[in-house]
């Protein structure tokens, strides 16, 4: 049995497969299995998938059709043999130490779950873009305290913080025990029936699990594309984005500190908030009162309101706090022309 399995869904990445493969290969740290899940995929990354694994016996190829991320790593999973599960987006690449660094971690602390509490970007020029504060010790949570200390900065981060996420949801930011799949029944749901599964997915974890532990080590180079799904223009986006603020409140019901985890989740609907105005704002293929009309309607929502009105917005950094406030009075043309004016060579 390897140490670790890989679980790389692939989906259409036919320009940046083989240097997400080509980090993964050659770790330092050699007990793994690589498992690509080919979802479907219309381009050559099919084939690319089978020409890797002519090159590495460690290398399992699957492909199905096409159902999306989540259930492409439910697939993933089903075929591991490790003790500790790894997934990575074809898209990005990884630290040729990372392996090896999880697996220092894991001999000494032996944790359910570990999250690299940081990353790098890569923009579309391949600049690569550090962290802006980074932690310099590990932390390890155990039973109570990952509900009250792990879990609100998972989920997202309190007012005052910069960012609208903290160590965050996504799941290639750490390494999971198998048995949290295999003998507890985890999964991910389809991100058709949430907008964000990983959301879902880091709240099911956390009650699953008895121990964990966040490190400081930078392991993921996270590649940044502004026509991926989570920006691409919806017009049931703010709908989909309520669905998951209503998932995510049913699923902290009753754990300990449930009023904070409950405040972390507002934040992050007010963060989807913005985007949606932000969204709407510079959707070119709407005419300017279709815009303003969507706005409002966003700003009038009776969940917005409920949020938005008791919601410590004072406490937010100032380009956060302005939006909320103008979106909490529903000042829809300041809005409008508030984000078309830093953002007037861009549209969506």
């Amino acid at each position: 049995m390897p140490t670790f399995s890989v679980v790389v869904p692939v989906y259409n990445v036919e320009n940046y497969l083989s240097q997400c493969l080509n980090t993964l290969v050659n770790q330092s740290f050699k007990d793994f299995e690589l498992i690509l899940v080919n979802d479907g995929s219309t381009d050559t990354s099919g084939s690319l998938c089978e020409e890797w694994r002519k090159k590495d016996h460690r290398i399992k190829v699957i492909h199905k059709t096409n159902e999306g991320l989540g259930f492409a790593r439910n697939t993933g999973i089903e075929n591991c043999t490790g003790e500790y599960i790894v997934f990575v987006d074809s898209d990005d690449y990884v630290s040729y130490e990372m392996l090896e660094i999880y697996d220092t971690y894991l001999q000494r602390f032996n944790a359910d779950v570990i999250y690299s509490e940081n990353f790098y970007r890569v923009d579309n020029k391949g600049n690569i873009i550090g962290p802006l504060d980074q932690s310099l010790d590990s932390i390890f949570y155990k039973n109570d305290s990952i509900f009250t200390e792990l879990l609100p900065d998972v989920i997202s981060s309190p007012p005052e913080f910069i960012g609208d996420g903290k160590i965050g949801v996504s799941v290639w930011k750490g390494v999971y025990k198998r048995s949290l799949f295999k003998d507890k029944g985890l999964l991910f749901h389809s991100e058709r029936e949430f907008i964000s599964e990983d959301a879902i997915f880091q709240i099911d974890c956390l009650k699953l699990a008895t121990s964990a532990l966040v490190i400081p080590d930078i392991l993921y180079y996270y590649r940044e594309n502004f026509g991926s799904l989570s920006m691409k223009y919806k017009e049931d986006r703010f709908e989909l984005d309520k669905i998951l603020y209503n998932e995510q409140l049913k699923r902290v019901e009753g754990l300990p500190n449930q009023e904070i985890l409950e405040e972390r989740i507002e934040r992050i609907l007010i963060a989807n908030i913005r985007l949606c105005i932000f969204q709407e704002s510079l959707y070119k293929s709407s005419r300017i009162h279709k815009r303003l009309q969507r706005i409002r309607q966003i700003c009038k929502d009776p969940i917005s309101k409920a949020v938005l009105h008791p919601y410590p917005i004072h406490r937010l950094p100032f380009p956060k706090r302005l939006i909320c406030v103008l979106a909490k009075y529903n000042m829809s043309m300041l809005l409008l022309a508030l984000t078309l004016l830093k953002y007037r060579n861009r549209s969506v």
